[in-house]
């Protein structure tokens, strides 16, 4: 094998490892070692710089939305244990014997990333819930009252990292079939921006509200909801002009 294709070849398997170590650098979780060696690589690696500024955004947006409870201790020592137990199932190994195993063998990191991923999510949902206190301190700047008919709840801004919290109380009880769907409409075009069901909920949403314009909540078909809005809004929410207004 030439030189210059072995070095590409150790260099992408390179560059997938510290792609799964991304999450946890995000979390704060690694290893001295680990940390070394996700910051070496992020000098010379724009792609891996941007995802982990998407995985530092959703860390922000799970610890705000988190609910406040305090975690068991062993929760972050078993977590971490069971993503490095996953990781060493699948591996890379050091040489790539066919092409067909090399897709197989980037598959299989793909599914431990993924599963890597699942864990990091409800990790943070726990060990996370203690930053929401010290963070809701820090929501300062614009704050936006709901009320429309028999809902009600606020929607508050944090301008560094530009994300909503919005909290929703009152919601009617949906049939088994059916979802609330949230909205931004910045230009007069709805897009989709999550589903749930709860009559009370808390959500964070990545966005700035002058660029967001309107928020809107609907019903929709479930599980999934909607590409486009098939109800009229239950609730819009006017960031532009902080106002919340029943349809």
């Amino acid at each position: 094998m030439p030189l210059s294709q072995m070095n590409s070849q150790r260099d992408w398997v390179q560059h997938e490892e510290i792609r799964e170590l991304l999450p946890g650098y995000a979390l704060g979780i690694l290893t001295e070692d680990e940390q070394r060696r996700v910051e070496a690589h992020l000098v010379t690696c724009t792609d891996c710089r941007v995802e982990l500024d998407r995985f530092r955004t959703t860390v922000l947006v799970l610890a705000l939305a988190a609910p406040e409870r305090e975690p068991p201790g062993s929760l972050r020592t078993s977590i971490r244990a069971a993503v490095q137990q996953q990781g060493e199932r699948v591996a890379t190994p050091q040489a790539v014997r066919s092409r067909f195993e090399r897709w197989r063998e980037r598959f299989q990191q793909r599914v431990a990333l993924a599963w890597g991923l699942a864990v990091v999510a409800l990790l943070a949902s726990f060990i996370l819930a203690g930053w929401n206190v010290m963070l809701q301190r820090q929501l300062s700047g614009v704050q936006y009252r709901i009320a429309a008919g028999t809902v009600s709840g606020n929607i508050r801004y944090l301008p560094s990292e530009q994300v909503l919290v919005i909290d929703l109380r009152g919601l009617p009880t949906l049939p088994a079939e059916r979802v609330y769907q949230l909205w931004a409409i910045p230009d007069g075009t709805p897009v989709p921006m999550a589903t749930f069901t709860e009559t009370t909920r808390r959500i964070a949403v990545v966005g700035d509200p002058a660029t967001l314009g309107t928020l809107a909540i609907t019903v929709e078909p479930g599980p999934l909801g909607s590409p486009s809005p098939t109800s009229q809004p239950l609730v819009m929410i006017d960031l532009r002009h902080q106002r919340g207004t029943a349809s």
